[in-house]
């Protein structure tokens, strides 16, 4: 799945992106959920808009408002990034060569959330091509990795990562990570898939805390060549019941 950052109007996005992060306790309830949805969104149209699953350069515009609305929790001085946490202890995050060239060695990092209500920062560690996301922990400075920038939830504690690939271009498995004090686990990961389809999510939505809605393109492969290959839009959600997640097709391929 090949995807591009499309980012209208700068100058207004950088405002409202200000209020958006600027989660700290002494907002109004509210206000924080208000701010917190704007975040999903945020994250979704990053990952939606997004043409190319390792370049998501024009994030990196979207910096300052990031480090202005963690409230002297972050700065940027050239290429390190130093994130403070409520222990008293801090981190830099310092970037090595360039990841816009072709030379292929590179590591950034970009502030790309803060979370107040949450407890946490999160933080793109870029590479040549590809990407991978930090959630750090506001409180300990503890880290977990995911594999992508994740979708994430109404409440703030589950994150849906799209992640990897079986060599066919197709992206599985689905991921669902949630947090406990401060880390992050796997609560579910998707082990099957539809054997003779390659497989990309194209959207999601967390509709509650509990469901997420799912729209993924398919091609078969029971075609002789790539030229004869079919591309099938279907839908599907994921639902927590009883202790556990589960898959549901809507539309078949």
């Amino acid at each position: 799945m090949i995807l591009t950052i499309v980012v209208p109007c700068q100058c207004a996005l950088r405002t409202t992106l200000v209020s958006a992060f600027l989660l700290m306790p002494s907002v109004g309830m509210a206000k924080q959920e208000r701010g917190l949805q704007d975040v999903t969104a945020m994250l979704a149209t990053i990952l939606e808009k997004r043409q190319d699953s390792g370049d998501i350069s024009r994030v990196r515009d979207l910096e300052p408002a990031m480090i202005l609305a963690a409230g002297g929790r972050a700065d940027r001085k050239g290429g390190t990034l130093t994130l403070r946490f409520s222990n008293g202890t801090s981190r830099a995050y310092i970037n090595k060569g360039d990841c816009e060239t072709l030379l292929g060695m590179c590591q950034a990092f970009v502030l790309i959330a803060f979370v107040g209500t949450a407890d946490f920062f999160m933080v793109s560690e870029q590479f040549y091509e590809r990407n991978r996301c930090l959630i750090v922990d506001s409180r300990t400075g503890r880290e977990t990795e995911l594999p992508d920038i994740p979708y994430l939830s109404p409440d703030g504690d589950r994150f849906l990562v799209v992640n990897g690939t079986d060599g066919g271009g197709a992206y599985w498995p689905l991921q669902i990570w949630r947090r406990r004090g401060d880390r992050a686990f796997v609560q579910w990961k998707q082990t099957d898939r539809p054997p003779n389809f390659a497989v990309a999510v194209t959207a999601a939505e967390w509709t509650r805390h509990d469901r997420i809605d799912l729209t993924m393109v398919s091609v078969s492969r029971r075609q002789p060549s790539p030229a004869g290959f079919a591309p099938t839009r279907w839908t599907a959600t994921l639902t927590f019941k009883d202790g556990r997640w589960s898959m549901k097709t809507l539309t078949e391929p």
